[in-house]
């Protein structure tokens, strides 16, 4: 039967059947004396007799325990799902940067901003970059403490010269 919570269409009989328990007394009443009594209906009646037309106190709390339920198993599922996500390190799977590499790319950009410093307009560029330049050399410095001497040896006369300049 198609149609919803109130009204369904019966294709086998071809009639409207219309659940009264989801009206109220009131409405149900004024429906059932509007149609003259002649009307497919559906509705629920309890052991004692008893035709419901509205949701029972044991139905809406059996339905509250369901929502509840449902809730309560979601947002498990939920935490179970992301919490494993948020506790791994943003870092998990990536690769250091080889030390030779870190040096050479800090090298790189010190030596572009230099060409912008040089091309800088205004005194507030120039404070920038110089500042910019500064947190490279302090970079810089970080790796020459990690790095033993026989690694600041191969580095190449190059770099040596390029680092002592900054």
């Amino acid at each position: 039967m198609s149609g919803d919570e109130r009204v369904r269409h019966c294709s086998l009989c071809e009639r409207n059947v219309y659940n009264i328990s989801g009206m109220s007394r009131d409405e149900a009443v004024k429906f059932i004396e509007g149609t003259g009594g002649k009307v497919c209906l559906r509705f629920y009646r309890r052991a004692d007799g008893t035709i419901l037309t509205q949701p029972c106190g044991a139905i809406k709390r059996r339905l509250f325990k369901a929502r509840v339920l449902i809730s309560t198993l979601a947002t498990a599922i939920g935490l179970v799902v992301v919490f494993p996500a948020l506790a791994m390190p943003a870092y998990a799977g990536a690769r250091a940067m080889p030390i030779h590499d870190r040096l050479d790319s800090l090298l790189r950009r010190m030596s572009a901003l230099r060409m912008e410093l040089a091309e800088a307009k205004t005194p507030e560029d120039r404070e920038a970059i110089r500042q910019m330049l500064e947190v490279y050399r302090i970079d810089i410095d970080r790796i020459r403490k990690d790095m033993t001497a026989e690694e600041w040896k191969h580095l190449g006369e190059k770099a040596c010269e390029e680092l002592e300049s900054n």
